[in-house]
Parts: structure tokens; C-alpha cells; sequence
């Protein structure tokens, strides 16, 4: 199955109709119609089943939005979600799930370039899966320059609960204004005039053994997971939740992967081996003030707005 990964934005009444709940949960099971979803998820169908897989998860379709205990039943198993599907679509293109983003590209010039395979090793070295020995590369013009900008500066990168669904995924396609971006678990590849170049990784503090954390990179001959873990918070810190209540719900998966790995016990954000440190957490501005989500005035997640160590 592919999972979904998306900015719900600002909803009225009556574009919530597409969400399960209660009242609709019957008739659900029964079948949905596509045309009844909003754009943006009627792009991930379509995106699914071009690519030959025939299911998708998605939040507000898969969980019973008006039902508290299916909600706290399935938030605990999100990070299992992201983790075992076999990719994850980023609609990173897109601030609503109005939006859509599968859209007609800006029109560019294209050119064909003639080659001999034995061209093409020189010009590329260890190309071995040419299917011929002739043909014609295609070449999109001009090359997307901006695409580590828009990743980093985009709706989909300021929402609190797609970080968790960035780093557990295996794998992300995401979907830009004008070109597409791979991810996976050996490289980060872009589309760019025919050919896809390396990007650097996020997170180096991360271990790049972490089973369930592909994108990280393995420290110089340091494994402090803690460190990696605040790392990662401090980011977190800086994005928006619609449900300030979600404030540990949305790195609970992140908190269950770390948990297992490290043999530490997880408290309301900190961990137990590690509270010397953990708890010298600071805000980034005197002005942010105490969260209303429950958690205890010593854990960062007390906190609306950025923190730092």
C-alpha cells in the first residue's frame, strides 16, 4: 500500500463532507466515489494506481475523524503506517487538501541529444542499464534550481505530523511545482534535464543503521541517538499543529522507534537515561507561551513555539 502524506489546510463545513466519521463510516465500507474527494487526494489515487498499487492510506478517509477512540487507537499505530508502506506520496506542492498537485508544468523547451552507448559511459561512468546502444536522450530545460528551497520552505515542511512521516517513511515521491523528488533508503534523487543528481541528506546527526530512519547519515564515530533525538525535536518545535492536544501524539511513532532502539524510557518527550540534558531544553522566544495539550511544565512539549538544547 502507498500512504499519503499532505497539508489538510483551512476547511470549511462543507468541504469537511469528504472526512469518515460516524455518520458516514457505514456507507464507506460500501465504496467511495472519487470524484467526491477533494483534489489533492484524488491526485494520490490516481498517482497510486499509475504506479500499479492498489491501496492507499489516508488519515482523514482511513480514521473515524469524530470518533476519540479510533482516533487514539490509530494515532498510535501512524508511525507504523508511514514505516511499512511501500512508498509515501508527498503532496509537498500543495498548502490544502483543495489544492491537488498533479498540474500541467510550465511549457519549456525540450531537446533530443543522439547518443552511441559507448558516449554515454564516457560522458556518465557506471551507466550499465541502457536498453540500447542508440537512441536519444530527452532534455528538459530550464534545470529546476530550486528544489532543496521548496522542500525546505513549503507548507508540507512547516505541518507538525508530516516530520514523523518524513523520516519513518522508506520511501517518499515527492511532488513539486515543476519537477518530481525521490527519496529512498540508499539515495535523494531530483528530476533535472533528464538526469537525476544526489542531494544531501537531512538529519546527519541520525544513524544511518537506524532500520526504521533511513535518510540518516552515521555520525564520525558518534552514536549519541539523544542527540539526534533533539535534533529532531528542535525542528518539530518550529511547526504548526491544527490540534494543539497533538503535540506528543505527532512524534509518538518517532518516540516508539527510538524507544526500541536505544532501550530508554520515553516520558512526555524526554528520556529517562538522558533527563540531565533533556530537561535544558529552552525556549527560542521570551514571548511563546504554555501550550494547552496536558504536558507537564518541565517537558518541552509545555511549549507553543520553538525551543532549542
Amino acid at each position: 500500500y502507498v500512504a499519503l502524506s499532505y497539508c489538510w489546510g483551512t476547511l470549511t463545513e462543507k468541504d469537511k463532507a469528504f472526512l469518515t466519521t460516524k455518520s458516514n463510516i457505514k456507507a464507506r465500507l460500501s465504496g467511495l466515489k472519487l470524484q467526491n474527494l477533494p483534489r489533492t487526494l484524488q491526485d494520490a489515487v490516481r498517482t497510486t494506481q499509475a504506479l500499479g498499487v492498489d491501496y492507499i492510506w489516508i488519515d482523514s478517509i482511513c480514521i473515524i475523524q469524530d470518533d476519540t477512540d479510533d482516533w487514539e487507537r490509530e494515532a498510535i499505530t501512524m508511525g507504523k503506517v508511514y514505516k511499512h508502506a511501500c512508498f509515501t506520496i508527498a503532496a509537498t506542492n500543495s498548502s490544502s487538501s483543495l489544492d491537488g498537485f498533479l498540474h500541467h508544468r510550465k511549457p519549456s523547451a525540450k531537446a533530443s541529444l543522439p547518443f552511441f552507448f559507448s558516449v554515454v559511459q564516457d560522458i556518465f561512468p557506471g551507466i550499465t542499464d541502457v536498453e540500447a546502444e542508440r537512441g536519444n536522450f530527452h532534455f528538459r530545460y530550464p534545470v529546476e534550481t530550486g528544489i532543496i528551497d521548496h522542500l525546505s520552505e513549503c507548507d508540507w515542511k512547516k505541518r507538525g505530523w508530516t516530520l514523523q512521516e518524513e523520516i519513518l517513511s522508506t520511501r517518499i515521491l515527492s511532488f513539486t511545482k515543476d519537477v518530481i523528488h525521490f527519496r529512498c533508503m540508499r539515495s535523494e534523487e531530483v528530476e533535472a534535464s533528464g538526469y537525476f543528481g544526489p542531494l544531501p541528506l537531512r538529519f546527519p546527526a541520525l544513524l544511518a543503521d537506524m532500520e526504521a530512519m533511513p535518510f540518516a547519515k552515521r555520525l564520525n564515530g558518534d552514536s549519541d541517538y539523544h542527540y539526534g533525538w533533539y535534533e529532531i525535536i528542535e525542528d518539530y518545535s518550529k511547526r504548526t499543529l491544527s490540534y494543539p492536544g497533538d503535540k506528543l501524539a505527532a512524534v509518538g511513532g518517532l518516540a516508539e522507534t527510538f524507544e526500541s532502539l536505544i532501550n530508554d524510557t520515553y516520558i512526555c518527550g524526554l528520556w529517562k537515561s538522558d533527563l540531565h540534558r533533556g530537561l535544558l531544553w529552552q525556549s527560542v522566544s521570551m514571548s511563546d507561551i504554555r501550550g494547552e495539550n496536558g504536558a507537564p511544565s518541565w517537558s518541552w512539549a509545555s511549549r507553543d513555539g520553538s525551543i532549542t538544547w
